[in-house]
């Protein structure tokens, strides 16, 4: 199998050859590469004629290539600086163009994506497939009072403040006056939505979407508890006094103080805990016995067969969905269409995707569309949006080359 740094270069190494920008000495490598195996000289004949890549690139031009490209060159130019000694995989680096960020993208596992490409029929045929197109999420969520009265909270705001004595926006719009202190409120965000949340102790919660937060509309003794589920980032007033816990399904997150992301959706196997400061105790409450404390720059799993895994994360990875970007790093096209399912408003039967692990960065803002026709190139699937039979609406995204 080649390595990352030998399918990088041949990958340039073929775009430069057919865009015409290769050097004499760049094209000699490549030949000597053409000629080195039969299956590489079959690989690049058979599914990557100049007219395909021609079409491809332009496919492109309307994408933001530059912010894709910048993200993911920023990773990698970090994990560079701290493998000092691959001077020839950091001179590849700064080679690569903008233009060829997209494409250059790796599907892991696979062989590389510019020679693994469905065949050029079946290219065509799906181009002549028109794709439903869905706008990219916003701020939408509904707050729950106890006695059941549902509030739909404006699109143009971007969170609400639990000020003790009334409920606002952040802007110091009023919603609500004089909330009953032991009742309990719900906010949630729909599939396609996302909002912010200011508790009664100044603790600070990034709700993403298809997520639903129980709270209290004022903390009251030694103990603040809060109940998630799906994704949320926290960042927790320090009460010395009063111990903060987020509760979720078979977890319970214990801390004081700091700033951590919990992921418990309940159509995924795993719920994951990332700390970016301070110190939580993450505790399997299935099993009490099983609890783990993290540090900063570490992340558990907690399985659905009650297994609880500690291990180094990228905090930034964790919380790139805060920053309105997808990141997908070693992730399966599973979880990946299930989080795209939720920020875009769709389903999916997860059943009949494969779950080959892709490695990719995509800003959240970008139309459906475009966000799959990179996920097409650095997968080798192609999607299309159906109506759903029961909604008739456009809701349904199927697999059309399994």
């Amino acid at each position: 199998m080649e390595t990352i740094e030998t399918a990088l270069r041949i990958s340039y190494l073929i775009n430069a050859h057919l865009r015409g920008t290769i050097s004499d000495i760049e094209e000699q490598e490549l030949q000597k590469w053409l000629t080195s195996k039969a299956d590489n000289r079959a690989h690049f004949d058979s599914t990557y004629q100049q007219d395909i890549l021609q079409q491809k690139m332009q496919d492109y031009q309307h994408v933001d290539k530059a912010s894709v490209w910048r993200k993911t060159s920023d990773k990698i130019q970090n994990e560079l600086e701290q493998q000092p000694k691959n001077k020839n995989l950091r001179q590849l680096f700064q080679k690569i163009t903008t233009a060829a960020a997209a494409v250059l993208l790796l599907s892991l596992g696979t062989y590389y994506i510019l020679l693994r490409q469905p065949d050029t029929q079946q290219q065509n045929e799906i181009a002549q497939t028109e794709i439903a197109d869905l706008p990219a999420g916003t701020n939408r969520a509904i707050l729950t009072l106890e006695n059941g009265q549902s509030i739909d909270l404006s699109e143009q705001e971007t969170g609400i403040v639990m000020n003790g004595e009334s409920i606002t926006y952040k802007d110091g719009s009023p919603i609500l006056s004089r909330p009953e202190e032991s009742q309990t409120l719900t906010l949630h965000t729909p599939k396609g939505g996302r909002y912010e949340l200011t508790l009664s102790d100044g603790t600070k919660v990034w709700l993403n979407a298809a997520s639903t937060l129980r709270y209290p509309a004022r903390f009251n003794g030694q103990e603040r508890r809060v109940q998630l589920d799906g994704e949320a980032y926290f960042e927790v007033a320090h009460q010395s006094n009063s111990t903060f816990k987020v509760a979720s399904s078979v977890q319970e997150v214990s801390v004081l103080g700091t700033h951590f992301n919990v992921k418990a959706y309940t159509d995924e196997p795993l719920i994951t805990t990332t700390l970016l400061e301070g110190s939580v105790r993450v505790i399997n409450t299935a099993a009490q016995a099983s609890s783990a404390l993290l540090k900063p720059g570490q992340q558990s799993t907690l399985s659905s067969s009650g297994q609880l895994k500690v291990s180094t994360a990228s905090t930034e990875d964790a919380i790139a969905w805060k920053e309105n970007i997808f990141v997908f790093h070693h992730t399966g096209l599973q979880t990946i269409l299930l989080e795209l399912s939720r920020w875009y408003n769709f389903n999916i039967d997860i059943h009949t995707i494969p779950n080959n692990e892709l490695y990719g960065e995509i800003p959240k803002d970008l139309p459906l569309s475009e966000v799959l026709k990179v996920l097409s190139d650095i997968s080798g699937y192609r999607f299309k949006l159906i109506k759903d039979e029961t909604t008739k609406e456009e809701r349904r995204l199927l697999l059309i080359n399994n």
